[in-house]
């Protein structure tokens, strides 16, 4: 798979690909089929399989640009950056104002706001803002999680 666009923030620059795991992985996606995301580079004329969140950061650490931190953080988390929301009726919302995704500098680390939707089963799935800290070493943590809104009505989905 292609991987978001966003992701061409990451340096050093290679030509990458998305492909699902299902033993090592950098992190894990789905619901009730759960599945590993990994990458392929090409990397010295080969291809190579990044498998590990250490691996990936060995290749792309250190980090030195809010680009680059966004690009990291989407890469190894699975959250999703998001802009130019707007109030909808189809979601119950807990918060007066929708931010954009952005990142900051915070002292030695950069502070990525990025969302999660929670998809899975049935029901009213949530979207959560998600606060991701990036270190300029490649470490990564969540650091705030608050939800931001739900589906009005229930929705079904495996």
């Amino acid at each position: 798979m292609t991987p978001d666009s966003l992701l061409g923030g990451l340096n050093p620059k290679y030509p990458m690909a998305e492909c699902g795991t299902t033993n090592q992985y950098v992190y894990q996606s789905g619901c009730l089929i759960p599945r590993g995301i990994s990458y392929v580079i090409e990397y010295k004329g080969k291809y190579k399989l990044i498998d590990s969140f250490p691996e990936f950061k060995a290749i792309f650490a250190p980090i030195g640009t809010e680009s680059e931190a966004l690009s990291y953080a989407l890469a190894t988390t699975g959250y999703t950056a998001l802009y130019g929301m707007e109030f909808s009726r189809d979601y119950e919302y807990y918060v007066e104002q929708l931010e954009d995704t952005h990142v900051e500098i915070n002292g030695e680390e950069y502070l990525a706001h990025l969302y999660e939707y929670g998809l899975c089963g049935c029901g009213q799935h949530q979207t959560y803002i998600v606060d991701v800290a990036i270190s300029r070493q490649g470490d990564v943590r969540e650091i705030q999680r608050e939800l931001i809104y739900r589906d009005a009505a229930e929705k079904c989905i495996y």
